[in-house]
């Protein structure tokens, strides 16, 4: 583990330490700007708690930066929040991510390089899927994933396509989703307008499994009226 300014680099059991495994933390409230092109990156918010998720350990009298270190060599840690007054950490074995703003309070969470591709990704420039299977499904398989920008008030005009993402559902998505982070480029323009230009502006996200053989259908169909920063769920069956 070792320190260059604001960056933080990990070394995860079984790897080396190098710019593969690069965190960049921004102390404001704001949060952090991570860099994805490892396999396995974290990224920390400070003045946010997290949300909840199952808890595999609590540490006492250790600071923000041992308790990333911690989870971060630890593989069944997913995340883990902080409380500044107290030095007390707290490990999650469930992915989680910050929630509402707390004072004195700091949450990271690690993301993988196939949930987050962008390489400069803002906290407000991002959108959370979780992608699940119903409960008679008997195989995951692959999809992709697609992010599309429109204005509502432009009802005839063609959306135009954010990002998209080839994702593998994993069979367990019955019980526990697939999270997948689309990030969102906001010089993406519709008839020549951003997102924060528009009258009504907003995302959709659809997901299409017709060129793969794993033959997953979309049960809630396309997700509409997405902002920036939502969470939105979507549900797929195997055939």
């Amino acid at each position: 583990f070792a320190t260059e300014g604001t960056r933080y680099f990990c070394c995860v059991v079984g790897d080396s330490c190098h710019s593969n495994s690069k965190l960049t933390v921004n102390a404001t409230p704001e949060g952090a700007t991570p860099k994805t092109q490892g396999k396995k990156n974290f990224v920390i918010t400070t003045g946010a708690d997290c949300e909840k998720a199952a808890i595999i350990g609590k540490v006492k009298n250790k600071t923000l930066k041992t308790c990333y270190s911690i989870c971060c060599k630890n593989r069944d840690c997913q995340g883990f929040s902080h409380i500044a007054s107290k030095n007390k950490c707290t490990l999650f074995g469930e992915p989680t991510q910050p929630t509402e703003r707390v004072g004195g309070f700091a949450c990271g969470w690690r993301i993988y390089q196939d949930e987050a591709r962008a390489e400069d990704m803002s906290l407000n420039d991002y959108i959370t899927v979780n992608v699940w299977l119903t409960t008679d499904s008997t195989a995951g398989g692959m999809a992709l994933i697609k992010l599309y920008l429109y204005d509502n008030m432009l009802a005839d005009a063609p959306a135009s396509l954010v990002t998209e993402q080839e994702i593998d559902v994993p069979a367990k998505a019955t019980g526990r989703p697939l999270r997948v982070i689309l990030p969102i480029d906001s010089s993406i323009t519709q008839l020549g307008k951003t997102y924060s230009e528009m009258a009504d502006g907003a995302y959709y996200i659809t997901i299409d499994s017709s060129s793969y053989s794993s033959g997953l259908i979309e049960v809630s169909g396309p997700e509409f009226d997405i902002s920036p920063r939502d969470k939105v769920s979507i549900l797929l069956k195997s055939n």
